[in-house]
């Protein structure tokens, strides 16, 4: 990448306050974003995301993911992304993958233990589903 496509970059950002925990400010990309929210910029004919652009100018290769420290997809400042696997990005984050992952009981309050999960659902509690199961056999014999 050359320095005049990053000096486009740079010119089209406005700094931003980060969110409390982050050190130091935001540069928020003014243009185009896609549907996710990530900003994006026409290079050679072909749309490239623009954090990953200056990261890589300035930091270097990308091995995984980008994670946005700041929780903002728009954010192009480098001191806020971290290179990390898509694993430790999914985890990081709010999604439902995330927050099942981190459950350690159940609604009812049982702890989600190797011994009280299902192997092919660790979500789901074997006490729970056995009262379940039990109420629906009485419901049925009568």
């Amino acid at each position: 990448m050359n320095r005049n496509l990053v000096q486009r970059i740079e010119q089209r950002t406005i700094r931003a306050k980060a969110p409390a925990g982050v050190r130091g400010f935001c540069r928020l990309w003014q243009g185009g974003l896609n549907k996710g929210g990530y900003g994006c910029l026409s290079v050679n004919g072909t749309m490239k995301y623009v954090h990953r652009l200056i990261y890589q100018e300035k930091v270097g290769p990308i091995a995984g993911q980008i994670d946005h420290l700041c929780k903002r997809r728009h954010c192009v400042n480098v001191a806020h992304m971290e290179d990390v696997t898509l694993v430790e990005n999914v985890m990081r984050g709010d999604g439902v993958p995330a927050r099942n992952a981190r459950k350690t009981h159940c609604p009812r309050g049982h702890p989600l233990t190797p011994e009280n999960t299902y192997p092919d659902s660790p979500r789901r509690c074997k006490i729970c589903h056995r009262a379940h199961q039990r109420r629906y056999y009485e419901r049925r014999k009568t």
